[in-house]
C-alpha cells in the first residue's frame, strides 16, 4: 500500500473520533456558553444499547488506527497516532467496563414487577443484534494485539531470551524448557500388564475384522444388484448412435470450457481480473513491500532524532536571545509592580507564576457530621420512644436500591484530551498536502521546530528565574547593612 492509502484511512479515523467525541460531549467546541439541559434518565436497556454502539464505533477506529502506526514512515505522524491511539485503547477498555456493568437483567433473575430492575453483569457481552442491525461482519469485534508492543520492546524482550536461555543452560542443561510435555503415543504404557495389552489387541483385531467383513458384504450386495439391473434391462442401443451421443457431450463440454478461458484471458488482458495462480508471488510482493516499509520507518526516525538534536542547537542560537529577553522583561516588569505596590522586595517568584497561572477553583466539600454525633443523637431519640412506646420487634433490613445508568452525554477527561489533539490534527496534518513533494516521508523541519520551541524555553525560563532570584538576593544584601548601619547610629 501507498502512502497515501494510510493518510486517507488515518483521516477516516480522525473524522469518525470527532464525530464520537462530538455525540459523547455535544458541548465541545461551542463558542458560546449554552446552558446544558436536564441530562434524561436513562434506562438499562438505553445505556447498554449506547455503550455498545460506542463501543463498537471505537473499535474500528483502533483497528484503522492501529494499521496507520504500524505502517506509516513519516516519524512525526507517527508520534500523533500513537498518542491517539493509545486514548482510543483507554476508551474501548472503558466501554468495555460499562457494557459488563450495564449488561441487560435476565427476565427469569428479576424480582416481581413492584420492584426495581437492576443490570446483570457479566463478561461475555452479546453484541450479535447490534452487528445485524448496523449490518457489520463479526470481525469488526476481534481485539487485534497492537504490533507495537513487540517491535518497541524488541531489545528488552531479546535481552530476556538471552538471559532465561543462559539460566536454562546453567541449571537444567537444556536450551528450552516446553510449557506443555508431548506425549508420545508409540511408547509403550508403563501402568499396562501384559493380559491387559493383549486384550486390547485383540479387541481392535476383532474390530477390524468386523469393518472388513462388513465392507466386503456391501460391495457383494452393489454387484448381485449391479448384475440384476444388468440382466433385466431389454433397451439396447446402437453402437453409432452412442459414439454420436458420446462425441456431442464432449464437444459441447470443451466448447464450454473454451469459452470461458477465451473470457478470463479477455478480462485480465483489460486488467478487470487478476491474472492467474499469481497468489504465491503477490503474497512474496507484499511481504517485501512490509519489510521495506519497516526499513524506512527505521531510517526516518534516526534522522529524525539527530534533526531533533541539531535544530535544538540551531533554535537556541536564533530565536534564544529574543526568547531570553521577553521573559526576562515579563519578570522585572513584575518586580517593579511588586516592589511599588508592597515597597518590599519578593524573594522568588512564586506569586509571579500564580498570578501568571491560577490554580482552578475546587468545588467546596460539604462537610459531613460525624459518625459518632449521629449516634448519640440517634441514642438519644431511641431512648425517649422507648419509654412512650415500648418494645419493638427488630426490622429487617432494607435493601439497597439499585443503582441507577450515569448521564449517557457529558463532559469528561479523555474526551476533552481527544478533543485536542484533534484540532492539533486538523492544524498540522489536515490541510497539509506534504504528499505531493515529500515523496521519503522524511520529517517536517517546522513541526520539529515548534516542539523544539517548548523545550527550549522551558530551559530558558529556568535560567532566567534563577538569575533574577540571585540579582533579588544580591539587592536585599546591599540594602540590610545600610538598614543595619543606620540603625546603629541612631542608637
Amino acid at each position: 500500500m501507498s502512502n497515501e492509502t494510510f493518510r486517507l484511512m488515518w483521516q477516516d479515523a480522525m473524522t469518525d473520533l470527532h464525530e464520537q467525541v462530538q455525540l459523547e460531549d455535544p458541548m465541545l467546541g461551542q463558542t458560546e456558553e449554552a446552558a446544558p439541559g436536564e441530562p434524561v434518565k436513562p434506562t438499562i436497556d438505553n445505556a447498554f444499547q449506547h455503550y455498545a454502539c460506542l463501543y463498537i464505533k471505537y473499535m474500528q477506529i483502533f483497528q484503522k488506527l492501529e494499521n496507520c502506526y504500524d505502517c506509516m514512515v513519516h516519524p512525526q505522524k507517527r508520534e500523533d497516532v500513537l498518542v491517539v491511539l493509545e486514548l482510543v485503547m483507554r476508551r474501548v477498555i472503558e466501554l468495555k467496563h460499562a457494557l459488563v456493568e450495564w449488561n441487560p437483567p435476565r427476565t427469569d433473575l428479576q424480582p416481581p414487577p413492584p420492584a426495581q430492575e437492576r443490570p446483570f453483569p457479566w463478561e461475555y457481552v452479546n453484541l450479535d443484534d447490534i452487528l445485524v442491525d448496523l449490518k457489520l461482519p463479526p470481525e469488526t469485534l476481534e481485539v487485534p494485539v497492537p504490533r507495537y508492543f513487540k517491535e518497541n520492546n524488541a531489545e528488552n524482550i531479546r535481552l530476556r531470551d538471552k538471559v532465561n536461555s543462559q539460566y536454562m543452560n546453567l541449571k537444567l542443561e537444556v536450551k528450552e524448557v516446553p510449557i506443555e510435555e508431548t506425549e508420545d503415543l508409540d511408547a509403550p504404557p508403563s501402568d499396562m500388564t501384559l493380559e491387559q495389552v493383549i486384550e486390547i489387541i485383540q479387541r481392535n483385531e476383532r474390530g477390524r475384522q468386523g469393518k472388513q467383513r462388513a465392507f466386503l458384504f456391501k460391495d457383494l450386495r452393489e454387484d448381485e444388484k449391479r448384475r440384476h439391473n444388468y440382466t433385466s434391462s431389454q433397451l439396447e442401443m446402437d453402437p453409432e448412435v452412442a459414439a454420436c451421443n458420446i462425441q456431442r457431450l464432449f464437444r459441447g463440454f470443451f466448447s464450454r470450457v473454451k469459452a470461458a478461458e477465451s473470457r478470463d484471458e479477455e478480462l485480465i488482458f483489460i486488467g478487470m481480473k487478476p491474472a492467474r495462480e499469481t497468489g504465491d508471488g503477490l503474497e512474496k510482493e507484499l511481504a517485501t513491500a512490509y519489510k521495506k516499509r519497516k526499513t524506512e520507518q527505521s531510517d526516518n526516525k534516526e534522522a529524525y532524532a539527530k534533526a531533533l538534536v541539531d535544530l535544538k542547537d540551531e533554535v537556541t542560537r536564533d530565536e534564544g536571545p529574543q526568547m531570553r529577553d521577553g521573559l526576562r522583561q515579563e519578570r522585572h516588569l513584575w518586580v517593579t509592580d511588586s516592589i511599588a505596590e508592597s515597597k518590599e522586595i519578593p524573594e522568588d517568584l512564586t506569586e509571579f507564576y500564580k498570578q501568571k497561572y491560577p490554580s482552578p477553583p475546587v468545588a467546596e466539600e460539604v462537610v459531613e457530621e460525624p459518625a459518632g454525633k449521629k449516634k448519640k443523637d440517634d441514642k438519644k431519640d431511641k431512648g425517649k420512644d422507648k419509654g412512650k412506646k415500648g418494645k419493638k420487634k427488630k426490622a429487617p433490613a432494607e435493601e439497597a436500591p439499585p443503582k441507577e445508568p450515569p448521564p449517557l452525554q457529558g463532559p469528561s477527561e479523555i474526551t476533552g484530551t481527544m478533543y485536542g489533539n484533534i484540532l492539533n490534527y486538523q492544524a498540522d496534518w489536515e490541510d497539509k498536502e506534504d504528499w505531493k513533494y515529500n515523496f521519503a516521508q522524511k520529517h517536517d523541519v517546522e513541526l520539529a521546530k515548534k516542539k523544539i520551541r517548548v523545550d527550549v524555553e522551558a530551559e530558558l525560563k529556568d535560567a532566567v528565574d534563577e538569575m533574577l532570584k540571585q540579582n533579588l538576593a544580591k539587592i536585599k544584601a546591599q540594602l540590610n547593612p545600610a538598614k543595619g548601619g543606620k540603625k546603629g547610629k541612631g542608637g
